[in-house]
């Protein structure tokens, strides 16, 4: 599954311990409690659907399922037995073995723990099979987006249109029929749904003609073929009013991509054309062909949560996830249909052929989805440079969620409670970027002989991490003995796994030997001491086409200094970690740091771009941590002025917005912005507006970064330039701006706007006109930028219009508004405070509120604003979680308020806009933004 959002919420992960609201907010699942026992398993569902005409009106539908059970063994007297349903009315549930039927009783599904009971009436015997049979209601939802639920569109004569959904990662199966809904309760599925003519049915295999129902001719019934072995959570089926197109079969297997009425045109072509390419990618890589389901449909959804969803053999996304139109959507749209499309097509055999025990490890399915998303779409655009954009995208935000005393291991013991907490940054960025030292130590060719046992070996099974370690360890002994792990890889990997965190090596100089230590990095704690088997690759001044290389040089083993002897002897510097393929930080000393800052200012590309990105990124860190003081870090980046990669100015602009941030003081601010501006010219120059090049997929990535950020920080000519293409815009639609540049003209045009009602009016029809998804999501966000407080509160009211703001969109509006600044901060803390009952009722409960109201305790730089939670925090009757919610923001808003209040100082000292004289650099500068996993905004899941 991919997250809805990726860049924009990286960073805005767990920072922090958990406090009562964050507990309050989680859904947890206690697997000491309600863990199925798994004395009883399943081994087939029959289950079958059926949508009324009505059932726009009813939200309703039924379903009837017989359930083969194979009796393990009972150890309850009673033997009872127990499975999953969720917000479903069972009305009949019969037992039987052979022809007879065993009397039983059974209770409703507990809303507590989702488990329904069944006691039989005489005893179970073990090695027996058995049939459960269940009738049931269910029930559509239209405002959360999980279960099997209603997601609607308007077609271009404004008709209502309708698209039944389902959405089950992790436990939401339950939620559309009765079922044991745990990863390794796999079992085969036989799926048939009945619903209105004129709309169409999918399911995860293929189906047979549909046949008209023998008891109402408007409906139909529609067979699929069965499912091999699977979990529940991979089932998927829809109905829907919407349009299928074909591409290119795959070893004579159908692909087809699907999409609402009004959005197929030439749209379906980019993930069309890529997808076969991304299969036989993987099957090289597993050396096992996608072939046990017999079709691939790819559907997109209006409304979804996710970015997409993994299904096998149906795979769900949203609109701006899979439909990419030439010459309209931009570059960044284009590799995003390509990577997700890599992401969730690498999860058939990554999850859905393979998949793990328990939720206890997702990063065996999203770790290795996220290193697919970049490995497997690479194949495909070489030109796109995808391992190196990795670093920045997934490694560099990785590690900064990883640097808190609340990070979360990637693996854990199943009697740990809170599963649905791991569903984070952890399982995707930190296991991809884990796997990928692994390819990297391993090399690959090893890495893939290893990835070919581990799927061969388990397929449609479960496993645990052990497998992986076991089917690589092979190939570990095929390295040069050099290269070797230390220890077998199983221990080698633990502390990877099993611990949060990682090490910062310290490097020292002493004559020609470079000395290496390492302890782990905490920015709020002192950590759990943990150390690290560390893979270490170097380049020296000696030889810089090393850069290149990424095989193992040398091990730094717990508990002991690594001496790399000799190494400066024919060399002036040395930098560790080629390529980024560590997960670690590095802190030069003095002396080592100061000639890498002289290499870098005599000539920039000495020093490999993914390597200065890494050295900028730990730098900024390091001074946040209090290792460095900001003085000394704006002082080494002066070499950013010579340097135009894309990939350097990634990480300091990230670097920069942290900051900026973190500070209110409008002469501190313009301070920062100048300062930003001086590094930038030559970047900015270096990619101009006027001259595009949609073909250079870097060129274009850097030439939208640059501009954003010298329009952001007040640049006057990439200010007027935007400027003048927004009115040139306005004046005809002949003059609309070209796809990659929209984000900084829109933005730009109304952030400076003469007249902002119009112009925002103006930009609003052009919002509720297109039907592209791309666009619309590219003006949504752009709308926040206005500068006027009254019709920021007019686009924020959007939010609880469905027709205007899809919910699962709602998340652009208020980034949008939060991110322009103090003002916008307040404008957001206003609307929530004023229509915090609105939100509840539009969307089913309080966690959009109370997840805004802490998300917004990090974007907080004023008393006045504190003062406004506290306000609002003594309202009467206010619901219980959302006092827990601004308790919480009021914590770390104060916290912040501190920091921002030390920030401004050290930089009135550096940049002598005072003559306080204020110490730089100390602990105090450690980043207490917070933003709590169980207030994460928008739900991921």
């Amino acid at each position: 599954m991919l997250r809805s959002v990726k860049l924009l919420t990286l960073l805005l992960v767990a920072f922090c311990n958990a406090s009562p609201a964050h507990h309050h907010a989680l859904s947890r699942l206690a697997a000491s409690a309600n863990k199925l026992s798994g004395e009883v398993l399943p081994t087939s569902y029959n289950l079958k659907i059926r949508v009324e005409t009505d059932f726009a009106t009813t939200n309703s539908y039924t379903g009837t399922e017989v359930i083969t059970l194979n009796v393990k063994e009972i150890s309850n007297q009673d033997s009872s037995f127990q499975l999953h349903a969720k917000e479903l009315n069972l009305t009949t549930v019969t037992l039987t073995k052979g022809t007879n039927e065993t009397s039983i009783t059974f209770s409703q599904p507990d809303p507590e723990t989702d488990l329904v009971t069944i006691v039989p009436a005489t005893k179970l015997e073990a090695g027996d099979d058995y049939k459960l049979n269940i009738e049931f209601v269910g029930f559509l939802s239209e405002t959360s987006m999980v279960g099997f639920y209603k997601s609607t569109y308007t077609d271009d004569f404004k008709q209502t249109k309708y698209i039944l959904a389902t959405q089950f990662e992790e436990t939401h199966a339950r939620k559309a029929f009765p079922c044991f809904d745990e990863p390794e309760m796999k079992a085969v599925f036989t799926f048939a749904i009945t619903y209105p003519q004129g709309y169409h049915a999918w399911f995860n295999n293929a189906g047979s003609t549909p046949k008209t129902d023998t008891t109402d001719a408007n409906l139909e019934t529609l067979t699929f073929t069965k499912t091999p072995f699977m979990s529940s959570y991979l089932v998927a089926f829809m109905v829907g009013d919407i349009n299928c197109k074909d591409g290119d079969a795959f070893n004579k297997i159908t692909i087809q991509l699907c999409s609402k009425i009004n959005a197929m045109d030439t749209s379906a072509k980019t993930a069309l054309d890529v997808t076969p390419h991304i299969l036989q990618t993987m099957s090289d890589f597993t050396n096992y062909t996608y072939k046990d389901m017999k079709k691939l449909t790819l559907a997109s959804i209006p409304d979804f949560a996710p970015g997409a969803m993994e299904n096998w053999g149906l795979v769900n996304f949203r609109e701006e996830d899979l439909l990419w139109y030439e010459g309209e959507s931009s570059n960044y749209y284009q590799q995003k249909v390509v990577t997700v499309l890599a992401h969730e097509l690498s999860h058939q055999w990554f999850g859905d052929l393979v998949t793990l025990e328990w939720w206890n490890e997702m990063f065996l399915n999203e770790g290795f989805a996220t290193y697919f998303e970049y490995h497997a779409a690479d194949v495909e655009h070489p030109d796109w440079q995808l391992p190196k954009q990795f670093v920045i995208e997934q490694l560099h935000p990785a590690l900064e969620a990883d640097s808190y005393s609340s990070a979360l291991p990637l693996s854990y013991d199943t009697s740990d409670a809170d599963y649905s907490s791991r569903t984070n940054d952890v399982s995707y960025n930190k296991g991809g970027s884990i796997l990928r030292m692994v390819h990297h130590f391993l090399t690959l060719d090893n890495f893939k002989l290893g990835i070919k046992d581990y799927i061969n070996n388990h397929v449609l099974s479960t496993v645990t991490s052990e497998a992986l370690w076991t089917a690589l360890q092979t190939y570990v002994n095929k390295l040069p003995t050099a290269e070797q792990p230390p220890e077998l890889l199983n221990i080698t990997m633990e502390n990877w796994t099993k611990k949060p965190g990682y090490p910062i090596l310290t490097v020292s100089a002493s004559g020609d030997d470079v000395i290496i230590s390492q302890e782990q990095f905490i920015l709020d704690g002192e950590g759990e001491g943990t150390t690290w088997y560390v893979p270490i690759t170097y380049t020296t001044s000696g030889d810089i086409s090393e850069f290149e290389k990424t095989a193992t040089k040398a091990w730094l083993v717990p508990g002991e200094n690594l001496t790399l002897t000799g190494v400066l002897t024919d060399a002036s510097w040395i930098v560790l970690n080629n390529q980024k393929v560590g997960y670690y930080r590095v802190n030069y000393d003095d002396a080592l740091l100061a000639k890498i800052s002289s290499a870098l200012t005599s000539n920039v590309d000495d020093i490999d771009e993914l390597t200065r990105a890494q050295i900028i990124d730990d730098q900024f860190t390091l001074a946040k941590a209090g290792k460095k003081t900001y003085n000394e870090v704006f002082d080494f980046l002066s070499f950013l002025k010579k340097d135009t990669s894309y990939y350097s100015w990634s990480a300091a602009f990230n670097g920069f917005e942290y900051l900026l941030q973190r500070t209110a003081n409008s002469d501190v601010r313009d301070a920062l912005n100048s300062f930003i501006k001086s590094l930038m010219t030559e970047l900015y120059t270096s990619v101009p507006m006027e001259e595009e090049h949609a073909d250079d997929q870097i060129y274009t990535l850097k030439q939208v970064l640059a501009h954003t950020w010298a329009c952001k920080v007040g640049d006057s000519s990439c200010i007027s330039t935007a400027r003048s293409k927004f009115l040139d815009y306005e004046d005809s639609a002949d003059n609309k701006p070209s796809p990659n540049l929209r984000s900084i003209i829109y933005c730009t045009g109304l952030q400076q706007s003469d007249s902002v009602m119009d112009d925002f009016r103006f930009i609003l029809n052009k919002y509720m006109e297109t039907n592209m998804a791309t666009e619309r999501i590219t003006i949504l966000k752009a709308m926040g930028c206005v500068s006027d407080t009254t019709t920021r509160q007019m686009y924020l009211n959007m939010i609880l219009v469905e027709k205007e703001v899809k919910r699962q969109d709602a998340r652009y509006v208020f980034q949008s508004v939060y991110s322009n600044g103090a003002e916008g901060v307040t404008d957001v803390l206003n609307f929530v405070i004023d229509t915090h009952e609105q939100l509840k009722e539009h969307f089913g409960d309080t966690s959009t509120a109370s997840s805004l109201l802490v998300t917004l305790g990090s974007f907080i730089t004023t008393q006045t604003q504190i003062d406004k939670l506290t306000t609002f925090s003594g309202t009467e009757g206010l619901d219980d979680d959302i006092r827990n919610a601004v308790t919480s923001a009021i914590t770390i808003a104060e916290q912040n308020l501190n920091v921002t209040k030390t920030l401004e100082n050290t930089f009135r000292t550096y940049f002598k806009i005072s003559s306080a004289a204020i110490s730089i650099g100390s602990n105090y500068l450690v980043n207490v933004v917070c933003v709590l996993v169980g207030y994460s905004l928008y739900n991921f899941y």
